[in-house]
């Protein structure tokens, strides 16, 4: 079983894949990677509690598995939800609708939103600090 380290780790690709995909104009790849990314930051969280896996892309139910250890999770539903698409959508030619310069950048930014968060919750837990909020 892959560790939280692991996880974080393949998270942080994902978030690097997407920053240099919009920077090359790739967007339709960009916003699958900002998916994943929140996808595998999420899964880190429930690895370091020693949780098993499911294959799942849904980032609200992930967000959901994540909010029986802190619920301060919850706060993320929303971005979650926003990013929850793009799992499948613009994976196929047949989409038809494409993701622009604004869309990636929007996406790139709720992805960036839920590493951070969950980043920097594994870390106060790794090191034993308690968040004041």
């Amino acid at each position: 079983m892959p560790s939280h380290k692991d996880w974080v780790e393949f998270a942080n690709f994902d978030l690097i894949s997407a920053k240099e995909l919009i920077n090359v104009k790739i967007y339709i790849t960009a916003v699958y990677h900002c998916q994943q990314c929140a996808e595998k930051i999420l899964k880190a969280f429930l690895a370091f509690h020693n949780q098993k896996i499911k294959k799942t892309h849904d980032l609200v139910a992930l967000v959901d598995l994540c909010s029986a250890f802190d619920n301060s999770f919850i706060k993320l539903t929303e971005t979650a939800g926003r990013l929850k698409p793009f799992a499948i959508e613009f994976r196929y030619p047949d989409d038809l609708l494409i993701p622009d310069k604004d869309k990636a950048t929007l996406t790139l930014e709720q992805a960036q939103k839920i590493f951070d968060f969950v980043k920097q919750k594994i870390t106060d837990l790794e090191t034993g600090q308690k968040s004041i909020f």
